[in-house]
């Protein structure tokens, strides 16, 4: 007897290339389209976060990150909530969807794989993109 998780597998899919695709460094407008609590085989808890580009020439591309929770990632995932205006700690990562931010993003290898990939690496509100006057604290 086949046991069910094999009649109706779950496919995860990670770091999918959709087109138009980010291929250099730099600072790209975007919305969260996604977050949400995740916890792997490996049970280690993280905030992953699907960011889409909404101007430019890469418009419609996707970027996500994973939040481990370790002190650094804690730090970056304040800035993020600060950069969206959610003042506090981050009740529920639905609260993310749907705003609007600039990220940084740094081009890297992945090393297991051999390919590269776009991650976003600083945050920041899109009016200090702008020159607005808005303060990301």
């Amino acid at each position: 007897m086949i046991a069910d998780k094999y009649r109706n597998p779950v496919i995860e899919l990670y770091d999918v290339e959709t087109f138009p695709r980010i291929t250099s460094d730099g600072y790209y407008a975007v919305t969260i389209t996604d977050a949400r609590w995740v916890r792997p085989q490996t049970n280690r808890f993280n905030l992953w976060v699907r960011f889409e580009v909404v101007e430019g020439a890469c418009k419609g591309a996707s970027l996500q990150r994973r939040f481990y929770l370790t002190e650094k990632s804690v730090k970056s995932i304040s800035y993020l909530c600060a950069a969206v205006g959610i003042k506090g700690k981050l009740q529920d990562p639905r609260d993310l969807v749907g705003k609007n931010l600039t990220v940084q993003v740094n081009i890297k290898k992945d090393q297991r794989r051999g390919v590269f990939i776009p991650e976003p690496i600083f945050f920041l509100t899109l009016s200090k993109m702008k020159g607005g006057d808005d303060e990301a604290d």
